[in-house]
């Protein structure tokens, strides 16, 4: 780096079959320890795509892994984006290159992907691939997922992670203690920043839309936690794009190939990932089919483990009608309210259980069990059986009226799926911090209602007759 810090690059590198040949480089750029925690992960995704005539470069973020440095402030920092500017340049002129670089991969490497794509846009740079990656920092990631403390383990691992010795040889020195201990520990860093604000809207890409000029291959899992984030930047950054394409499949945060659960058909990330990249890197017109597909694929569940892929050429799908329900009287949910007479008030009431909640151990989009548990105490709302099928496509999104006796409160929204049996299945959710429902930051005032306080997250399911929700 122009400081002259070193950091390490594994490089996997194709065989020439002319002398002159050259090959696009697939960069992925994260800390994730890449000659160890990643080694095993990392080997035949190297080969396949090796294999198939790209230069695979694995890269430690400075401070992390093998890469000398002093460990990063936190996630993304500006730092981590211009080391990789300066990694791909060094890539691109690689006397092995063809002087076209791809970014792509899952969570933080998708997560720096968009950025690049977005933020820096160096000019080696020509399309990428981000699978469960955020457009939003604060609201659509995992420290403070729709405004509220996410509690996962994560949180408390990457530190120790972030603390371990350089491979090879795992010296414990004074560089060491240097490197890695400078750093305040980053759950520190992100519990001083409970707010939204602009260390979190630095670089939250949503904030560039027009700035996304990069083609973008956007992977996003029904039940993973970053499920929302391929359709916001479709509709938002799709009109300053050259190409951007979504599918939301049956996937949990993982690749495809690797997700614990994947129901319905299967999907090959590894191959979409080469069509992709064969078309923005190589000189190569027989990869353009590609481009004539739809936009958008959905995976459209029918049940927990069965379903169908949907392709879509637009968002939102143009046949699409919004479909209103209302929480009403009895705790019923219905589609027509009844006239009241005039003063009347119906109240619901919800007596808080701290220890409740904790058990569901997941975070959004992955309970994938039975919800009947975690509803006994809850607040109900069922509908009456459907009478005819429906299909859920798109944002759901809900309303409320609440109120609290306390200060500080959370409200926290699933929308469910009853099926004929009588089980109870998970179709999306959202949460709302009370403290943040306006601007500036107010504790809630005791029993006063609060009108109209949005929660909003994406779903897609298809019912039958004789379901209810």
């Amino acid at each position: 780096m122009p400081d002259g810090v070193r950091l390490s690059a594994t490089l996997t590198i194709p065989i020439p079959k002319q002398t002159d040949e050259k090959f696009p480089v697939l960069l992925e750029y994260k800390p994730y320890r890449k000659d160890d925690d990643f080694y095993n992960y990392n080997q035949p995704n190297n080969y396949y795509l090796v294999r198939r005539g790209f230069i695979v470069a694995k890269v430690d973020i400075r401070g992390t892994g093998s890469s000398e440095g002093i460990l990063i402030e936190r996630e993304y920092t500006s730092q981590e984006l211009d080391d990789c500017e300066r990694v791909i340049e060094q890539l691109a002129v690689d006397p092995r290159s063809n002087g076209r670089v791809g970014m792509h991969g899952l969570s933080w490497s998708a997560f720096n992907s968009l950025m690049m794509a977005t933020l820096r846009r160096p000019p080696a740079l020509r399309a990428i691939f981000a699978a469960h990656g955020s457009e939003d920092l604060y609201k659509n990631d995992i420290h403070f997922m729709d405004g509220i403390l996410h509690q996962d383990e994560y949180i408390l691992s990457v530190d120790h992670e972030n603390a371990l010795p350089a491979t090879p040889d795992y010296i414990m020195n004074e560089q060491w203690m240097k490197e890695r201990f400078t750093t305040r520990p980053w759950i520190d860093v992100y519990l001083e920043h409970q707010l939204d604000s602009a260390f979190w809207r630095e670089h939250s890409i949503k904030y560039a839309y027009d700035n996304f000029t990069v083609p973008a291959y956007l992977l996003a899992g029904i039940y993973d936690s970053y499920r929302d984030f391929a359709i916001n930047i479709y509709e938002n950054a799709r009109r300053s794009s050259s190409k951007i394409k979504v599918v939301i499949g049956p996937f949990a945060h993982a690749m495809p190939e690797y997700s614990y659960r994947n129901p319905g058909p299967g999907y090959d990330g590894k191959a979409e990932l080469v069509r992709w990249f064969n078309y923005w890197l190589k000189d190569d017109d027989q990869y353009s089919d590609i481009l004539d597909e739809p936009d958008i694929t959905l995976f459209m569940r029918t049940s927990l483990t069965t379903g169908n892929y949907r392709y879509e050429p637009k968002w939102p799908i143009a046949r699409q009608r919004i479909r209103r329900m209302f929480m009403y009287s009895r705790q019923r949910l219905v589609e027509k309210v009844e006239e009241k007479k005039e003063g009347t008030i119906d109240v619901d009431t919800l007596e808080y259980q701290p220890w409740i909640g904790f058990e569901a151990e997941d975070w959004w989009g992955s309970s994938l069990r039975d919800q009947r548990p975690f509803d006994e105490h809850c607040l109900i709302y069922d509908s009456d059986p459907i009478s005819e099928s429906m299909e859920i496509a798109g944002f759901v999104e809900a309303s409320l009226q609440v109120s609290a006796t306390a200060p500080l409160a959370h409200w926290i929204v699933r929308l469910e799926d009853v099926d004929i049996n009588g089980q109870v299945w998970l179709v999306t959710g959202a949460a709302l911090n009370g403290a943040q429902r306006e601007t500036p930051l107010a504790y809630l005032e005791p029993n006063h209602l609060i009108l109209d306080s949005v929660l909003k997250r994406l779903a897609s399911k298809a019912s039958q007759t004789n379901q209810n929700y």
